[in-house]
């Protein structure tokens, strides 16, 4: 399965070991394979989290592990920020992922030679029923239904490596996982957090699954075969949505807001549940997937009953707008930080795109690109901020630009003005305006890291 997708050259394999029965399997199985094909890459990561008063010890357990099957270790020991809001376990699980995708991302940028990361956990059949009943308790959507996806893009916006998430033994139970432990004499930790009833995973473990075997033997099974055809019905709802997308407009990742906008107005000519399912699939599709069914609503009432430019509604970790009849959704903390340049800045020959790398305060560099047909095409030009605005002429000699006149041609939506750059000519004269939805001569381009 792995090497079918990611070719093993090339290919780096991230084993998600927490010490524990599947876990140890999952680690044996990929170094026993790694034994007969010396191109596998098979990298080891641990996170303690500190809840256990012996974690100390699994890592070290871990750490023997690994050093047994001649596998690179990394450890993070550092415990983790509890969130009241999602809780212990989903804190830990947050906390636990973002260092993972971070320690992908540091060792693949240092070997030039990997091209795809991919992070392997350890979760079976047995856990996919215990998550669809958790989020049939939630009141879950139909993805959540689906439970535990087999497969998951984590590659970030910018990133010139692929990520992917896979559990390869979810179509295993744990009782086969124990019987190939036993028979390869593997060692593993029992983690004794899963006895704890208060966690409503292991009450689902101990209490609710247990009934319903004494029902149905085969629950988990039958669960796990509800989950691939309800991901059957996500991918027809996918194929819908992708089509229904494709008749609407969509704005590109700004870095003036970090935002991502859609047009909805060819939308409005289906039903609401096919709109919200467009509007589904567009945030996962741009990896801000929706935290609430009534936060889509709202989104979706905006466009239907119409809303002010100032329409705003802020969320988890997103914040959604609207403006001109499209929704954007940008991240919580959504002012950019620009860097305090000298002005105005000089564009020598617009023929070479000019690094913005001096304007915005980020790890991604953006280059300023003049389109070849453009008659401003190998001009020289400069750039300048609506402080300026002041100093800008309008090129039929009639006077000062006005900001507001600039900003409503160009569609700029308001919270975004205080960044967008104005080009004008080395005399002063306006040339055109960047940070809105109009298309133009003008436009950015992603420099690869």
């Amino acid at each position: 399965m792995l090497s079918a997708e990611f070719p093993l050259r090339g290919s780096a394999f991230f084993v998600a070991l927490s010490g524990g029965l599947d876990s140890c399997v999952l680690l044996d199985m990929l170094a026993v394979h790694a034994k007969s094909c010396p191109d596998i890459k098979v990298i080891v990561l641990h996170y303690d989290h500190g809840l256990q008063s012996d974690s100390a010890k699994w890592a070290t357990f871990c750490d023997d592990l690994c050093k047994n099957y001649a596998v690179d270790f990394y450890l993070n020991a550092g415990g983790f920020e509890l969130d009241k809001k999602i809780g212990l376990e989903a804190s830990a699980r947050k906390a636990r992922y973002i260092w993972f995708e971070l320690i992908m991302k540091q060792i693949m940028s240092s070997h030039s030679s990997l091209e795809n990361g991919v992070l392997l956990t350890a979760h079976h059949c047995d856990d996919q029923a215990e998550t669809m009943l958790l989020n049939m308790l939630r009141g879950t959507g139909l993805k959540g239904l689906r439970g535990i996806a087999a497969k998951k893009d984590i590659s970030k916006f910018g990133s010139k490596n692929r990520r992917t998430l896979i559990r390869p033994l979810l179509g295993f139970t744990q009782a086969e996982l124990k019987g190939y432990a036993k028979q390869q004499k593997l060692q593993w930790i029992e983690d004794p957090s899963n006895q704890v009833l208060e966690f409503r995973r292991n009450a689902i473990r101990h209490n609710v699954m247990p009934a319903l075997h004494e029902i149905k033997p085969d629950t988990n099974r039958q669960l796990s075969k509800l989950s691939h055809r309800i991901a059957d019905a996500e991918q027809l709802m996918q194929e819908f949505a992708l089509n229904d997308l494709g008749l609407s407009q969509q704005y590109d990742f700004s870095p003036f807001d970090n935002s991502y906008g859609l047009a909805l107005e060819n939308l409005r000519i289906f039903s609401v549940p096919r709109q919200l399912n467009a509007i589904r699939c567009w945030l996962d599709l741009i990896q801000f997937p929706a935290e609430s069914e009534m936060d889509l609503l709202k989104v979706l009432d905006w466009s239907l009953n119409g809303a002010n430019s100032g329409a705003e509604l802020r969320r988890g970790r997103r914040c959604y707008r609207y403006f001109q009849d499209t929704l954007y959704v940008m991240p919580f903390e959504n002012d950019v930080q620009v860097n305090s340049i000298d002005w105005p800045l000089v564009w020598n020959n617009s023929n070479q795109p000019l690094s913005l790398i001096e304007y915005f305060s980020s790890s991604i560099t953006w280059e300023l690109c003049c389109n070849e047909g453009s008659k401003y095409y190998g001009s020289a030009l400069e750039l300048r901020t609506v402080d300026d605005v002041n100093s800008i002429f309008l090129p039929n000699g009639e006077g000062h630009v006005q900001a507001k006149n600039c900003f409503q041609a160009a569609k700029v939506p308001p919270w975004r003005r205080h960044n967008a750059l104005f080009i004008t000519q080395s005399d002063n004269k306006f040339v055109d305006l960047i940070g809105g939805q109009k298309q133009s001569d003008f436009y950015l381009r992603l420099v690869d890291a």
